[in-house]
């Protein structure tokens, strides 16, 4: 057994093999898993979603063969879910110096999908924006007021988790590079700024 994919879409992963120790035993048709993991596979691997109640729990549950003889026996299996197994991992978010920052806001696109961590300081977040959505003035670090020295950018995600955020907020931001975007100005000109989604803020 084994925990893939670390974090929000952590799995599960059971593998098993029933040994055979008679050539004439009937191949079953599956397996049968009961107990604080249920369900059925036709073959010797099962996944199953890691939710929050199995976190630091010590899961225990029984694989009986499926077979029309009834030949086979059930196996008690036990298995300690790591407490982490739904947190992520941020050390691949990488923080940029100056130089490598103001490569990324000079071409966003080349940079799409990478994750970075970086400073802002909420320069709209209203109505306009929308609760998912705030324009904000980024700096690779903090210092203590970007608004003159930071770049301006977008920064979308889930609204929930940006609810608590309001504009002159400066915050620490974990973010993924969703490329270059264009956006209409009050004056009614075009500009276009870098895009992040947020993985992950909290107050600087």
């Amino acid at each position: 057994m084994k925990v893939k994919n670390q974090g929000p879409d952590a799995e599960l992963v059971i593998t098993f093999k029933e040994p055979k120790t008679d050539s004439n035993r009937e191949e079953p048709n599956g397996y049968i898993l009961t107990g604080d993991l249920e369900g059925r596979t036709r073959d010797g691997e099962t996944t199953f979603s890691i939710e929050k109640s199995m976190l630091g729990r010590t899961l225990e549950f029984a694989i009986t063969p499926d077979s029309s003889s009834g030949e086979g026996e059930s196996i008690t299996v036990t298995f300690e879910v790591p407490q982490t197994a739904l947190d992520i991992d941020y050390s691949a978010w990488k923080e940029p110096d100056e130089r490598e920052w103001a490569l990324i806001v000079k071409n966003p696109d080349k940079y799409l999908g990478d994750k970075f961590v970086v400073y802002a300081e909420i320069s709209q977040f209203d109505a306009a924006t929308g609760e998912d959505t705030f324009r904000a003035d980024a700096y690779p670090y903090n210092t203590g007021s970007i608004w003159i020295d930071g770049d301006n950018c977008l920064f979308t995600g889930s609204a929930r988790e940006l609810e608590d955020y309001v504009e002159d907020d400066v915050v620490r931001v974990w973010v993924t590079s969703l490329g270059s975007f264009s956006y209409d100005t009050q004056i009614g000109g075009t500009t276009t700024v870098p895009l992040f989604s947020v993985d992950k803020i909290e107050l600087a």
